[in-house]
């Protein structure tokens, strides 16, 4: 029986897999007495969304009903980062830009989309500078550690103040 470990970021679920011969069944168990059945099936197991690393167990059930010893089946969970903050130079009367600037815990890239499905990438690094506006406008940060976990995207929103020119009065 061979069994596959594997890493993932928090939160994500794994697949595990397990090989042995033809006609063979694999239990799959929450410990490592194997007193909690979490499925019997023919070597993979999906595994819920984990927030910690933790040891799967599982064993192989042969033709004649023979049965291996239990093994762990270890699943690493990495830190997902977040965006912790986000600032803004200041406002924007009329038209003109600012400069948003992002900050994160265990992020080592910061990259701005243009939307909120992070499709349209606009930019990359802590800051971005914002093309010229006219209109208020929704951008969107997302910060990746080095093991490739990757945060949930930040909502920033850029006001544009639109006023009205005073109305200038001959006196007379």
């Amino acid at each position: 029986t061979s069994s596959a470990s594997g890493t993932i970021c928090s939160g994500g679920s794994a697949t595990l897999t397990a090989a042995g011969q033809n006609g063979t069944t694999f239990q799959w168990y929450d410990d490592a007495q194997g007193t909690v059945l979490l499925a019997s099936n023919a070597g993979q197991y999906e595994t819920g969304a984990l927030q910690s690393s933790r040891s799967f167990y599982v064993k192989l059930i042969g033709d004649g009903g023979c049965s291996s010893e239990l093994k762990a089946v270890q699943v690493d969970v990495l830190p997902v980062p977040a965006v912790t903050s986000v600032n803004q130079s200041g406002s924007i009367c009329r038209t003109g830009s600012v400069v948003l600037s992002a900050m994160a815990q265990n992020g080592a890239s910061y990259t701005w989309y243009a939307d909120a499905q992070g499709i349209q990438v606009i930019g990359n690094g802590a800051d971005f500078t914002t093309p010229v506006l006219t209109a208020s406008q929704d951008y969107y940060v997302g910060v990746a550690n080095n093991n490739g976990c990757g945060s949930t995207l930040k909502k920033v929103s850029v006001e544009v103040v639109q006023y009205q020119d005073a109305d200038v009065l001959n006196q007379n």
